[in-house]
Order: C-alpha cells, then sequence, then structure tokens
C-alpha cells in the first residue's frame, strides 16, 4: 500500500494505441448506423442481408466506449494530472465546438441563436449521458482515484470491482427485478478500477487463452443482436437490448477480454499508429460534436439511409469520415495546440 504514482514510462509498443485506433474506428460505424436515420430503414425490413450487416456493423458503440477509457485508467494509474494536461483538453472540446458551430453559422446552415452558442462555450450541462462533459467529470476525479488504488490491498482492489460491476451491471441479466440509474461519470469510475488493477498486478493469468475469450465474447454480442433482430416482429423493438449500454454485460466483458488481449500484442513501436491514436479523441469530437454535426453529416452529406442498399459504400465512408477527422486533429496538433500552450505555461 502507500504505491508511489510514478510518471508512465514511455511505451515499447504500439499495441494499446492500435486498439485505441480500431475503438474509435469502430464508434464511427456505430454512429453511421444510429444517428443517421438508418435504423429507421432497417425496421423496414429487418431480416434483409442489409439490415443484418448495418445492425452488426452499428453494434460497437458503447463496447468501443468502455475500451477507450480503460485505455485512459490504464495509463492515467501511473500518471498524474497537471493544470497543463487538463486545460490541453478543455482547450480542445471548445476549440471543436467554437469552430464547428462558427462554420454552420457562416455557412448559412443554421440561423445564429445566442442560447446556442453559451450551450457551445459552456459544455458541460450535467450528468446527462453526454460522452465529453462527462469524461471531464470522471478526468478530474483521477487523482482522487489514484489516490485510492494506491492505498489499499490488492485483495480490496478485486472486491471493491466485485462489488461495483455487481452493482452496475447485475441488472442486465434478465431475471432480475433490478435497476440501476446508469451515468457515465460513475462508470468510467468502475472502469477505471478495472484497468488500474490490470496495470498494477500485472499477471500471466491474462495471457491465457485471451483470443477464445475475446472472440467469444464478440461473437455473445453479434448473437444477441441476431437474435433480437429475428424478434422484432415479436414485440421488441430495439435490436442493441443487450449493448444499449456500456455498464451492460456484454460490453463489459467484450472490453475487458479484448483489452486483455490488444494489451501484449507484440506490435513494434509504429509512428503512423501512434500518430493517429494521438488524434482518435479530436475524431470523436468532430464527427459527434453535435445534433448538427450528426445531422448534416451522415444525413445530408454522407446520405447513410439513401445509400442503403451499398454496403461497399457504408464501410468506406466510415472510413473516409475518420481519415479526414484524423488528418484535421493532426494538423490541429501540430500548428495551433504548440501556439497555445507556450502561452498558457
Amino acid at each position: 500500500m502507500n504505491k508511489e504514482i510514478r510518471p508512465s514510462h514511455r511505451e515499447r509498443n504500439s499495441n494499446l494505441k492500435l486498439y485505441r485506433i480500431i475503438c474509435m474506428f469502430l464508434i464511427v460505424c456505430h454512429h453511421y448506423v444510429v444517428s443517421s436515420g438508418l435504423l429507421d430503414k432497417l425496421y423496414d425490413n429487418p431480416l434483409s442481408n442489409y439490415s443484418i450487416f448495418y445492425y452488426l456493423f452499428g453494434m460497437w458503440g458503447k463496447t468501443g466506449i468502455n475500451c477507450f477509457v480503460m485505455i485512459t485508467g490504464y495509463f492515467m494509474c501511473r500518471s498524474n494530472i497537471t493544470k497543463m494536461k487538463f486545460l490541453k483538453l478543455v482547450i480542445q472540446i471548445l476549440f471543436y465546438n467554437i469552430v464547428i458551430y462558427s462554420i454552420f453559422i457562416t455557412t448559412g446552415y443554421v440561423n445564429f441563436n445566442f442560447k446556442e452558442l453559451i450551450d457551445t462555450i459552456w459544455f458541460i450541462h450535467g450528468i446527462n449521458g453526454s460522452f465529453v462533459p462527462e469524461f471531464i467529470m470522471f478526468y478530474l476525479c483521477i487523482p482522487f482515484l489514484n489516490a485510492l488504488v494506491h492505498n489499499i490491498s490488492k485483495r480490496q482492489h478485486q472486491l471493491l470491482i466485485c462489488l461495483l460491476v455487481s452493482l452496475y451491471s447485475i441488472h442486465a441479466l434478465p431475471f432480475l427485478m433490478y435497476q440501476v440509474k446508469f451515468n457515465y461519470v460513475s462508470w468510467f469510475c468502475i472502469l477505471y478500477f478495472i484497468s488500474s488493477y490490470i496495470r498494477l498486478y500485472p499477471s500471466r493469468y491474462y495471457d491465457k487463452k485471451t483470443w477464445l475469450w475475446a472472440t467469444l465474447s464478440i461473437v455473445c454480442i453479434a448473437f444477441s443482436v441476431l437474435t433480437v433482430i429475428w424478434q422484432l416482429n415479436k414485440g421488441m423493438s430495439w435490436p442493441y437490448n443487450y449493448v444499449c449500454d456500456s455498464n451492460q454485460i456484454l460490453p463489459v466483458l467484450t472490453g475487458f477480454s479484448t483489452f486483455i488481449l490488444f494489451k501484449d500484442l507484440p506490435i513494434p513501436q509504429n509512428r503512423i499508429i501512434n500518430n493517429i491514436a494521438a488524434t482518435t479523441f479530436g475524431i470523436l469530437l468532430i464527427h459527434a460534436n453535435s445534433d448538427l454535426m450528426r445531422q448534416w453529416l451522415w444525413k445530408d452529406v454522407v446520405d447513410c439511409v439513401g445509400n442503403y442498399n451499398n454496403i461497399m459504400y457504408g464501410v468506406c465512408s466510415c472510413a473516409v469520415v475518420f481519415l479526414i477527422c484524423s488528418l484535421l486533429e493532426f494538423i490541429r496538433i501540430k500548428t495551433m495546440e504548440p501556439y497555445y500552450l507556450q502561452r498558457l505555461r
């Protein structure tokens, strides 16, 4: 106990950076389906080959969030949050909020609204199910979470994870009359406890049969979605019934097993992977910036519904959105970020 928190050392591999890239791409795919109006089209013919593909294509959003936050917890449990780190994150969010809203105003896509401007600048509106503001709240909790996990025993850490996961995830079992009020802040803290345990107590146990467990969890998620699709005509209307919240059993197991799998993959340092991975949070901030962005991107520009019969178009569209957003964020990192960070020091 009283384990010292040391700055995280330079990772020798790019395995978790590649994992971060994959997670963000899956989140983009999720938004292609759920933020575009495409789900309404899928309901019309849920058992067609196109519908089945898109249901599976878009089912990874909540799992991707789990994976993304676990990566944060894995590294931050051995690091310290500084004022500069926090300001860097907040300025990144404000930059995209203001720039994107300004572009919509100047191009005439939307009329200026003072309340919308204030909402754009003051982006933390409470605990209401929005990822970005609740991630900021979680981020502020990390120093206190670090103090906790570095001052409890391994056994206490295990019991804490078991208790919290049980409280937050056991309601997913259909035969239990038990519900929990879900919010991202507290759930991200639980994911932090899981990922920090993996970091603080490394064990070769994690390496045994990880491919098997990861594959099995992915198959279970796909099977759950396919089962609900088959039952759509029997009164069930939400295909992602078992994966619609990050704290449900299947997204938790899949996030954990795939994280363990990638954690020890022998992927050497790769500059391209590292540079793309550094842009992933920016990709989220751009393509999922607001309801206006979702309307403009997925409905007006990409026209997901109009291209329902073109699966290759859907896959390529997600790849293009990912790459363009990554490029924009890379340019911001290399040009604007050093400029304002230097003035904040």
